[in-house]
């Protein structure tokens, strides 16, 4: 491998246009990585990729031509900054950088692997993965799936899944994937917009929902990658209401694309699905199911009030049959969660109070729905775990038409 030229050097020649002035794939390491794995990315991805761009943090491995074909660049501050922000947060970081790349580079295609790189995780292969069928299948957003156990992934389980399936009609199990490739087509379905979509840890949902705007086509890609658990918030709630507030958003940007679909189909998926990181009962450690039945108990009783602001009669019935349940016995119903879901959509959409207050009291009752879920799935087999999630999507699917009555008929409701 040839040796690098000074990351100085490397940055001027770039910004003269000196550096590979055009290439093939365009790949981003937000999280960083080594020198070995850049060798070994050089070795397995670029032969077959031809010219390849490589974005990694600062510091990182020496910036510079690696061979004839293989550049590496650090990532400017700002977008690096933006990529350490908590899903959903907006931003305009890295997204419109490597938008501005790839029409630059005249490049075709660009990974984004934002999994951390171990030992254990092969990221040559994952890169080749996700960018194979926009290179050469013809696809516009490839989006990782992850094989995550019964207790990992439960914001994106419990809600960005089966609230993604039912408004826009695909089976994409991770929506707001870390790991995705996407195609120059998505990039210049944004034209001359002055705002583009931002990027988080995860893409904003927008990076999706553009491309089902544009009539693109998505696909998603079964990796061994793990994927990363969201950066530390200050507390649940805050994660929550930066996670929902984007996708509540997006519903009114998007109203006319999403009350159409009905039901939902399956969209490609290549690869096969490495086995499941699951340990049964012994995943459920970690929950204190009775601290979480406490907090819904607290909740009730202090939020009460919040809560009527934007919940029907109905729903609010059913949370306090819930509240009176022996923890033995607690088991939220799949209609009030989709139910209350949909119900806080609307009062967001319709700004009953304060956006981001409205969205924090929602965690007290995912709380419930979580200590609901560990309860069920605990002592449950892996194949009736994946057909409660079904279950669980089928009524948010099922339900949507009071989401539709609700949301073009707001006045013939009070809840």
């Amino acid at each position: 491998m040839a040796q690098p030229i000074s990351q100085q050097t490397a940055i001027a020649e770039a910004q003269d246009g000196a550096l590979l002035s055009a290439v093939d794939l365009i790949v981003v390491l937000p999280n960083g990585g080594s020198d070995a794995l850049l060798t070994n990315i050089h070795k397995s991805v670029g032969a077959s990729a031809g010219r390849l761009l490589l974005f990694h943090p600062q510091p990182g491995p020496s910036a510079g031509i690696y061979g004839s074909q293989f550049q590496v660049m650090p990532l400017p501050e700002q977008a690096e900054a933006s990529a350490k922000l908590a899903p959903g947060q907006s931003t305009q970081g890295l997204l419109p950088f490597l938008f501005e790349q790839m029409r630059r580079q005249a490049a075709p295609a660009c990974v984004v692997l934002s999994s951390s790189c171990n030992e254990e995780i092969d990221c040559a292969a994952a890169i080749r993965e996700l960018a194979g069928p926009v290179r050469e299948e013809n696809y516009d957003l490839a989006l990782a799936n992850y094989a995550e156990g019964r207790f990992a992934g439960l914001i994106n389980r419990s809600l960005i899944y089966p609230l993604t399936r039912a408004l826009y009609g695909l089976r994409i199990h991770y929506p707001l994937a870390p790991d995705f490739a996407f195609s120059s087509r998505l990039t210049e379905s944004y034209g001359g917009d002055a705002n583009p979509p931002s990027l988080t840890a995860a893409p904003a949902p927008n990076l999706t929902t553009r491309a089902l705007h544009a009539g693109l086509r998505i696909c998603q890609v079964n990796t061994d990658a793990a994927r990363d658990a969201p950066k530390e918030q200050s507390d649940l709630s805050t994660a929550l209401a930066g996670i929902l507030n984007p996708l509540f958003v997006e519903m009114e940007s998007n109203a006319a694309l999403w009350q159409r679909p009905r039901g939902s189909q399956l969209v490609r998926t290549f690869g096969e699905l490495a086995p499941r990181v699951d340990y049964g009962t012994a995943g459920r450690a970690e929950f204190d199911i009775s601290r979480m039945v406490d907090a819904f108990a607290r909740g009730y009783r202090d939020l009460f009030e919040v809560w009527a602001e934007v919940l029907s009669p109905r729903t609010l019935l059913d949370l306090k049959k819930l509240a009176r349940l022996p923890l033995d016995a607690f088991q939220m119903a799949d209609e009030t969660w989709v139910r209350l879901v949909y119900e806080f959509a609307l009062g967001h959409r319709q700004r009953v109070m304060n956006r981001d207050h409205l969205l924090r009291s929602l965690t007290p009752l995912y709380l419930a729905w979580v200590a609901s879920h560990a309860l069920q799935a605990g002592a449950a087999t892996e194949k009736e775990v994946e057909n409660r999630q079904e279950r669980l999507c089928l009524t948010f699917e099922a339900s949507k038409p009071y989401l539709l009555s609700r949301w073009r008929w707001p006045d013939r409701f009070n809840p």
